[in-house]
């Protein structure tokens, strides 16, 4: 898939009614917040490739793609959620840059954490309308077109 503006490549990731995600403390203030885990698409990468890639630098797994969930609109940017299917790894052994805590402790802390499904929307899970949708589709079914939603979170995020 081609690259639009400065798009974000997420993984939604589940395992035994639980999803993983990246529980964040950000900044001085330790304000806790999670997302799902991804990052940004480098020169030269698609989408996919770059979810690949930042799901093995956050959570230590491996994954391939299943399918492209939904995409959500956030700052006029792209970011895109793939569900996806576990082919390897150990979870919590990331070794991405903020995993390692190498950036300077404004940026705050990055933990790869597993949440019960039912939990997400009891949580600042971020962003909503996919948690909504992972909620959903345990009593309805994936769905069956790409979700596309403007992203009206009041919390600002970086990758």
């Amino acid at each position: 898939m081609e690259v639009k503006n400065m798009s974000r490549a997420s993984a939604i990731i589940l395992k035994d009614n639980k999803v993983a995600l990246i529980e964040r403390r950000n900044g001085i203030h330790e304000h806790l917040y999670y997302i799902y885990p991804g990052g940004g698409v480098e020169k030269g990468e698609t989408i996919e490739e770059a979810t690949i890639r930042e799901v093995e630098e956050e959570t230590g797994l491996v994954v391939t793609i299943e399918k492209l969930i939904a995409e959500v609109i956030f700052r006029e940017n792209v970011q895109y959620y793939y569900l996806t299917k576990i082919i390897g790894g150990k979870f919590g052994e990331g070794n991405g840059p903020e995993m390692r805590g190498l950036y300077d402790e404004s940026h705050g802390t990055y933990n790869a954490i597993w949440m019960c499904v039912e939990d997400l929307l009891k949580n600042p899970v971020y962003p909503e309308c996919v948690s909504r949708i992972i909620v959903d589709s345990f009593k309805k079914g994936w769905p069956k077109e790409i979700k596309k939603n403007k992203d009206n979170d009041k919390i600002a995020r970086s990758n």
